[in-house]
């Protein structure tokens, strides 16, 4: 798969890969997105790219640098809190609204099958 954009599956997904770090995260923490039911052309742009590990603003170690930065970011000492960035927040919402606009308006899926009634 590609890391520069969306793969379009053969049932209506696509995937995408995107790094968090390109939203403010202080490291890169890959993200592999799935989308459904959405059309190619509604499918937003990302921040595209791949940054190896051990570069960037803080260089990943062997667990993409996420266990170390965890453990620092959230203490109390330091004020911070480990959240996804406003910035990737607001593109996966947007995402989520293209799915809403390109589903059609159906009945709920429930455990026991479309339409059907749970006791």
């Amino acid at each position: 798969m590609t890391r520069q954009g969306w793969t379009l599956g053969l049932y209506g997904g696509a995937v995408c890969y995107v790094e968090q770090g390109r939203y403010g995260l202080p490291v890169k923490k890959a993200t592999w997105l799935y989308a459904y039911g959405i059309d190619a052309a509604d499918l937003p742009q990302l921040r595209w790219g791949y940054t190896p590990d051990g570069e960037g603003e803080r260089p990943n170690g062997p667990w993409g640098g996420i266990d170390g930065w965890r453990d620092s970011w959230t203490t109390k000492e330091s004020g911070g809190t480990s959240r996804t960035p406003p910035e990737f927040r607001d593109a996966l919402l947007e995402l989520a609204r293209a799915s809403r606009r390109s589903l059609p308006s159906a009945q709920p899926q429930t455990r026991l099958g479309r339409g059907a009634d749970v006791p």
